[in-house]
């Protein structure tokens, strides 16, 4: 298992985010299988993770999904818009705006 992205804080602390490439459910609950891929990775390796955060991909607002607990494993699901990164005029990925997106979308988890 390869995780997409893992963010170390520099007090050594990690979170594991995985990108999925969906919509997010109508009702609001994670898919099952993403839901188990996330707790495989939370549990079966050697690293312990202070979070864990499926990024769901989509165009319309930012939302905040769900926060799930299973004993120290905390999962959250958020959103981003992946075409607020790209620059027209410039033809390249705008830096600003992806760290900017990317604060939105972390800066709930916990």
């Amino acid at each position: 298992m390869e995780a997409d992205l893992v963010l170390t804080g520099v007090d050594g602390g990690k979170i594991l985010l995985d990108t999925k490439n969906k919509g997010f459910p109508d009702d609001g609950t994670p898919a099952r299988e993403d839901l188990y891929q996330m707790y495989a990775y939370g549990t079966a390796g050697e690293d312990a993770y202070a979070g864990i955060i499926l990024l769901y991909s989509t165009t319309g607002p930012y939302f905040q999904g769900s926060s799930l607990r299973h004993g120290d494993l905390r999962l959250h699901t958020r959103s981003f818009d992946p075409t607020i990164i790209y620059d027209p005029a410039s033809k390249r990925v705008d830096r600003d705006a992806v760290v900017k997106g990317l604060n939105e979308a972390l800066s709930f988890a916990e």
